[in-house]
């Protein structure tokens, strides 16, 4: 929580952040000093220190420049902060070349440096060493690990004869990099971790977030994702202590890829976009951290399945790349991309896989080049200096040796790279294989469930003709095969699984609580008293959805199958968050017959029959439950007595238990006015409006009600964007709310979500007819609602938004005079259905009401609010509500804009009225008020509207 809190904090500071100078600036300066002399030069190299300092990129202070120092003393300072400028916004080969300038400067003096105790020989020795630790990292970002290393070297050697603390962190970071780059992983940890206990010598300082971001790369390379995780956050809190944005940004990269390699996707997709949107509101643009931010994002989406628009940041990134001249990091996202591509565009990814086999080619091609011309030029140089032909003929043996080496070298990458491919190609064969078996069961269920289908139905046809036993045998009995069929379906899905299965955070307790609700239809029909109990309200814990639905459904079916009339059932839910690991059981308790001690072993096989009470189990329920169980490391045990009845217990590894003892309960907050949309929530469980809250909080305005009378209150007096309500509660149910909601004309327009445990048909037929507008089943899916509430909203906001452009910008027509109302037709709206939105016809009829009372009252000079709520048959309260809620304006404003969309029309119908007739036929008593208003509505006079109409006509 504190990191997301930062990271919010974060993204708005950035968001204000305008820098005034950019590359550009700099280039045009640079060129001005290079052709200036004596005190223009000094002026504009001070300008440029300035632009530098502005910019945090020195480490020890910004320099400065004054009128007695030498122009080589002053050239240092500008190509030293010339350099540190393109550095540190990726600008590597103009960097590379003001390094050169700079150290230059600085060779001429080091044999007076040496000797000199001045503050401004200290002052150098630290610009040289700032220059050697930049030169490296330069040189590695640019590929050339060789030139990297050896002057990372080089750069431990000065700072450790000067003592330099900060840079020799900088040096062993840059060659942990290098390291991490040629996968020598070990050696990359060691130097990092020398970095940050060097850096923190010094105490918090520029370079500290930079030693833990690398850490939390090299780390998650090797494997140890959580360290690196921990490495990452680190590194965002030192960057954000020192105000320092960019490092932020890079950061949250690099968080982006340890919860990638961790497996948490979602939360690696959301630093990749963090780390984007800080880059993009940033200038100058740092080409190199949106490359790599966009790089992330692309493999986290293609993790989570969203391969197109992981195919988009991919192409991004690789043009950044190329800009940037970093063909090594663009060859490997040529690769990703071919993964993105493989499914939705095999064309695509064969391309971009031909493309990363050419430049991988040619990157090794220019390596064994410059392998050969460094033996070469060897040789020759050799060939020199001996003068005899044995020399001779021992430098050509030592070539052709480091030509064979190289050769050699090249074929075992070859060989390590083609049993790499062969390994994947193997675990993709495996994956396709239980693809294909999955697939292969999901067809033949299908098969099974086309003729299954036309049974049912013609049984349901049978029943009603002829209503006798024999059809309902029909039914029951082809419910019952289908029901079969969906279980081994669902067991084949189990086992076909690779890996860890999704989980979702959330209350537990509610969630089982809903998948008991659904079945105490069933309990109440064979009059079973179903009870539920609970430790703790709420576990929030991360969980398996399906899994849990499956499971809870299956027990519950058999416990009230093989409970006789007047018995009990009981399912509990305990939580064990002291134990290690932390567990959680669910059991489920009959008062049935019991099962006989011989048959316990058995039961969890599939098909095996066991009798009891003269019913006989033949499914394959409990051999599902076994799966799952087995699955999510768990274990099932049966507790059974003959006479007595059966439990059966779960017991499974829980992530992360939270919660607090005691119910819990929905406490509505009055909050001040708020731009969210207003919820209104009527739900009689407690855990379910808490746990349906939770969804939607922070994005919403949220009100409570604990049953339908109290709903249908609380929409009168709110006047909600959206209601949510279940069906069964005490009192007034949810269907009569519905029913309420939609025949009441101040309410008819507001959508209605319905969450409920009555998942039959005719129950969501019922549901329909009342004017629900969705019908979700319990248990929800947290995605699905959220998904709902946001298309409803948003469905309703592009009516409002049509609504108010049919006033403001089209006429009025007429039906048999000039003066007639808006007929509803003329509303640019999508019609919808009655089964989609039930909410949008009656919007469009109360507009048309609506522009037919502003009409007839025009005239009668009486068109204000209150006469068009008396015209309506409703309190101006009542108007201003819903006139509001469905257009987004008062009414005021509205009839506003109906008489002045009545005027622009009367003008464009008949061009030779005269001014004040028209002023006077839509209610005006001043003629010159008349023409001030249609000159703020259209941004013209009226005769001027007449005129440009007439020459739209010529």
């Amino acid at each position: 929580m504190r990191l997301q809190t930062i990271l919010l904090s974060l993204l708005w500071a950035v968001s204000t952040i305008v820098y005034a100078d950019t590359i550009a600036d700099v280039d045009s300066l640079l060129r001005v000093y290079d052709n200036s002399q004596g005190n223009k030069r000094l002026s504009i190299g001070r300008q440029l220190v300035e632009i530098y300092g502005g910019s945090s990129v020195f480490f020890d202070g910004v320099p400065t420049i004054s009128t007695d120092m030498s122009r080589e003393e002053q050239d240092l300072m500008v190509w030293f902060g010339t350099e540190r400028f393109y550095t540190t916004n990726s600008y590597y080969a103009e960097a590379l070349d003001y390094n050169e300038r700079a150290m230059k400067l600085i060779e001429k003096g080091k044999a007076e440096m040496k000797d000199a105790q001045s503050s401004m020989a200290n002052g150098q020795w630290s610009m040289a060493n700032t220059l050697l630790c930049d030169k490296a990292y330069c040189l590695f970002k640019r590929s050339d690990y060789t030139k990297s290393i050896e002057t990372c070297q080089e750069a431990i050697r000065q700072c450790q004869e000067t003592d330099d603390k900060m840079q020799l962190s900088r040096a062993y970071l840059y060659l942990s990099l290098v390291n991490h780059a040629l996968q020598k992983y070990d050696e990359a940890k060691s130097l990092v971790v020398k970095s940050i206990e060097t850096n923190r010598q010094l105490g918090l300082n520029v370079q500290t977030h930079n030693a833990l971001g690398v850490a939390c790369e090299i780390f998650c390379s090797a494997k140890e994702v959580d360290k690196a995780i921990d490495y990452g956050r680190q590194a965002v809190e030192a960057a954000h202590a020192i105000g320092y944005m960019p490092g932020v940004t890079n950061h949250l990269t690099q968080l982006s890829y340890a919860y990638d390699r961790k497996g948490d996707y979602a939360m690696g997709l959301l630093m990749a976009d963090s780390a984007i949107a800080m880059v993009k509101a940033t200038e100058p643009l740092d080409r190199n951290q949106l490359a790599l931010a966009l790089e992330f994002k692309g493999w986290n989406l293609i993790d989570i399945g969203r391969q197109r628009e992981a195919a988009d940041a991919l192409r991004e990134a690789i043009d950044l790349q190329l800009e940037l001249g970093n063909e090594h990091a663009a060859c490997y996202d040529y690769r990703t991309l071919s993964e993105a591509l493989e499914t939705i565009d095999p064309q695509g990814s064969i391309a971009a896989l031909r493309r990363y086999t050419r430049m991988s080619d040619s990157i090794h091609t220019e390596q064994l080049k410059e392998l050969m011309s460094q033996a070469d030029a060897k040789f020759h140089n050799d060939e020199l200096k001996e003068e005899n032909a044995a020399s001779r003929r021992m430098n050509r043996i030592i070539l052709w040796t480091a030509l064979i080496v190289v050769i050699l070298l090249t074929l075992a990458i070859a060989s390590l790279s083609f049993a790499f491919r062969q390994k994947k190609r193997a675990a993709m064969v495996q994956q396709r294989m239980m693809q294909a078996r999955e697939e292969f069961f999901t067809n033949v269920t299908h098969e099974f469930r086309t003729p299954l289908t036309v049974i049912l139905g013609l049984a349901e046809e049978l029943k009603n003709l002829t209503p006798t036993g024999e059809a309902e045998t029909i039914k029951r009995q082809a419910q019952h095969l289908l029901t079969l069929v969906n279980q081994i379906l669902d067991i084949s899905k189990v086992k076909t699984t690779i890996g860890e299965q999704p989980r979702t955070q959330g209350d537990l307790t509610a969630y089982v609580a809903m998948v008991v609700e659904r079945h105490r239809e069933m309990a109440r029909q064979k009059d079973i008293t179903l009870t539920y109990e609970t430790d703790k309200h709420p576990i929030e814990t991360a969980f398996v959805a399906d899994y849990t639905d499956k499971t809870v459904s299956n027990l519950l079916s058999n416990a009230i199958k093989y409970t006789p009339k007047g018995g009990r059932v009981r399912v509990t839910l305990t939580s064990h968050p002291t134990l290690s690991p932390q567990t959680i059981t669910l059991s489920v308790s009959d008062t049935g017959k019991g099962i006989p001690p011989e048959h316990l072993p058995h039961i969890f096989e599939p098909f095996f029959c066991v009798s009891s009470g003269g019913q006989e189990g033949t499914g394959v329920g409990l051999a599902l439950v076994k799966q799952i169980a087995d699955a999510l490391h768990g274990e099932v045990s049966v507790k059974s007595e003959v006479g007595k009845g059966t439990t059966v217990s779960i017991t499974v590894p829980a992530i992360g238990i939270n919660g607090t003892n005691g119910v819990n309960e929905v406490i509505e907050v009055q909050r001040p006015h708020s731009s969210h949309p207003t919820l209104l929530i009527v739900e009689d469980n407690a855990d379910v409006a808490a746990l349906i809250g939770r969804q939607m909080e922070g994005r919403y305005t949220l009100h409570f009600a604990a049953d339908g009378d109290e709903g249908i209150a609380k929409a009168h007096e709110l006047m909600p964007d959206l209601i949510i309500t279940d069906l069964m509660m005490p009192g007034t149910d949810g269907l009569q709310l519905c029913r309420n909601i939609r025949s009441d004309e101040a309410t008819n327009h507001i959508p209605i979500v319905v969450v409920t445990a009555k998942a039959t048909d005719d129950d969501r037929i019922k549901g329909r007819k009342a004017g629900a507008d969705a019908y979700l089943y319990k248990p929800f899916n947290a995605d699905e609602l959220n998904v709902c509430v946001e298309q409803l909203l948003e469905q309703r906001e592009r009516l409002r938004r049509k609504f108010m452009t049919t006033v403001g910008t089209s006429p009025i027509p007429a039906r048999n005079s000039e003066t007639a109302p808006i007929p509803a037709n003329d509303i640019e709206t999508d019609r919808v259905t009655e089964d989609n939105h039930s909410f949008a016809a009656p919007s469009e009829e109360f507009i048309v009401n609506v522009n037919e009372a502003i009409r007839e009252l025009m005239a009668t000079r009486e068109s204000n609010v209150e006469m068009v709520a008396s015209k309506l048959c409703i309190t101006p309260y009542q108007l201003r509500n819903k006139l509001t809620a469905i257009t987004g304006v008062t009414p005021k404003k509205y009839i506003l804009k109906a008489r002045m969309e009545f005027a622009r029309q009367m003008l464009i119908d008949n061009p030779s009225r005269t001014i004040g007739d028209v002023a006077d036929s839509c209610g005006f008593y001043d003629k010159s008020h008349f023409i001030r208003t249609f000159r703020e509505a259209f941004n013209m006079t009226p005769n001027d509207f007449v005129k440009s109409q007439l020459r739209v006509e010529g």
